[in-house]
């Protein structure tokens, strides 16, 4: 994918965006993320309840220390092995992320079409290998870059696609 200019961001730093969309193979890899099924179902309930946009957020920062121990195990594994063990490829790429969704219309045969926009930000941090950094993530939008360091350069990716429901 083809970066814009850089754009400012926190603490002086600057990111490149970097764009995924319907049909290709990345944005594939993310929709059969587990958390991705696990949100489908979260979702369909919620437009049964009249809710219409909202955000399903995966962070690690959400997870008990242990939990993101485990989490940062199985990321190493699936970097090592190319993603036949541990956790999936696109996790272990991705880590925490944003995931926006909302209802952008219905389809021909009555279901609702969902727009999801997912967003992450890959800063110095997102890989560095200090074993440490599981007990003291801080919690906080994961597409913002807010763990980037003063005049960092990091990438922000954006991955959009839409589904019936």
């Amino acid at each position: 994918m083809m970066p814009l200019l850089p754009h400012p961001g926190p603490n002086y730093s600057c990111y490149d965006i970097e764009y995924f969309r319907d049909g290709d193979y990345f944005t594939t890899l993310i929709q059969a993320l587990p958390h991705v099924a696990a949100a489908r179902g979260i979702i369909r309930s919620k437009i049964e309840n009249c809710i219409f946009e909202d955000e399903q957020p995966f962070r690690y920062a959400h997870q008990s220390p242990r939990e993101r121990a485990r989490s940062a195990i199985d990321n190493l594994t699936s970097v090592l092995t190319y993603g036949q063990f541990g956790m999936p490829l696109a996790q272990a790429f991705l880590g925490s992320y944003e995931l926006n969704w909302k209802v952008v219309g219905i389809d021909q045969d009555a279901r609702w079409v969902v727009e999801f926009n997912l967003t992450n930000a890959s800063t110095q941090a997102s890989g560095s290998i200090n074993p440490a950094k599981v007990f003291t993530y801080k919690d906080g939008n994961a597409g913002d870059g807010h763990d980037a360091a003063p005049l960092e350069h990091w990438t922000k990716q954006s991955v959009r696609w839409r589904e019936t429901l």
